[in-house]
């Protein structure tokens, strides 16, 4: 985590977020870009052994019943907005609490959306999936599948494994993928989700 002080001079309507840059003096090739805003947000330190990624306090967005308004279109301008950076179809294999945090090892099914740092992220990857032990509302269930996308993750060396952490803060949406139908409103979000799975939203940034 970095911190540091921002002096409030003026107050303005429609001010935006600003990037930080930050970078290792001694490998000119890291470089870590970051949006930042004058709004106060908690974060939490997220370990792996001795590496470690900033998560905020907040919990993610959770959709676990059908939205009949969330047509394909809807969700395809959802997905491809710029500050979502992966999307992923996942299955949930177990969980484990570590602390303040739940973690879920899910399988990914499909790669809906990558960026450049989550471009080893693949079919049949597998990736953990944190959030707050309080955040009781995102609820995760052994062998079930879900829409997770977001716009931070990590890729963390342990025990001299590859690991990848997505943190299910409040930039992040999980949505449940219905599987069981037995109503023609649930069949037709199924649709909604695979035509998605098909559609432009399926990109690599």
């Amino acid at each position: 985590c970095v911190g540091f002080r921002v002096r409030t001079r003026f107050r303005v309507i429609g001010a935006s977020e600003s990037l930080l840059s930050v970078t290792e003096p001694q490998d000119r090739g890291s470089l870590c870009v970051k949006q930042f805003s004058d709004q106060e947000q908690k974060l939490q330190r997220l370990c792996v052994g001795e590496q470690c990624q900033c998560m905020t306090a907040a919990c993610a967005s959770y959709r676990g019943t059908i939205d009949s308004t969330l047509t394909a279109d809807k969700r395809t301008e959802e997905t491809c907005k710029p500050n979502i950076k992966y999307a992923y179809k996942v299955t949930v294999k177990s969980s484990a609490a570590e602390g303040d945090f739940m973690t879920y090892t899910a399988t990914v099914d499909e790669v809906l959306k990558n960026s450049e740092e989550f471009e080893a992220v693949r079919v049949r990857t597998e990736v953990e999936l944190v959030k707050k032990a309080t955040c009781s509302g995102v609820d995760l269930q052994n062998n079930k599948q879900y829409l997770v996308m977001g716009s931070q993750g990590s890729e963390v060396n342990h025990n001299n494994q590859l690991k990848y952490r997505i943190p299910l803060d409040s930039e992040a949406l999980v949505e449940l993928w219905q599987t069981d139908c037995s109503s023609p409103e649930c069949e037709d979000y199924i649709f909604q989700l695979k035509k998605l799975c098909s559609g432009p939203a399926a990109v690599r940034l």
